[in-house]
């Protein structure tokens, strides 16, 4: 029951769910966590979600959560992308089965 401030982004059952921050300053690097809520993932039933990283158009990791990872860190380096004082951020948030997915995640750039 440990309280997290997080974005709620539940998958969808039309396709993937896509977080956009415009005018981001970056560091070298976005680092995150992500979890679902604890009575779903305990089940180990539900379909991973898998959470795309985007600067700028540019795919540069995904990472899958899957039941009982708890808040699970995630990082990517941001390569040529680094340093930017303004970029388009986009975390891209899908699943393969969308029903009890209560997905949300944090992140930052460092």
């Amino acid at each position: 029951f440990l309280p997290r401030r997080c974005i709620y982004a539940h998958p969808t059952p039309t396709g993937a769910r896509v977080v956009r921050f415009e005018k981001v300053p970056l560091g070298d690097r976005i680092v995150g966590h992500s979890g679902m809520y604890w009575m779903i993932e305990r089940s180990h039933l539900g379909a991973p979600v898998d959470l795309e990283v985007r600067v700028d158009g540019d795919s540069l990791g995904t990472f899958s959560h899957s039941d009982g990872e708890g808040w699970k860190r995630f990082e990517v380096a941001l390569g040529s992308h680094a340093g930017a004082t303004e970029a388009s951020v986009e975390f891209v948030v899908s699943a393969k089965r969308y029903e009890h997915r209560h997905f949300c995640f944090q992140a930052d750039s460092r």
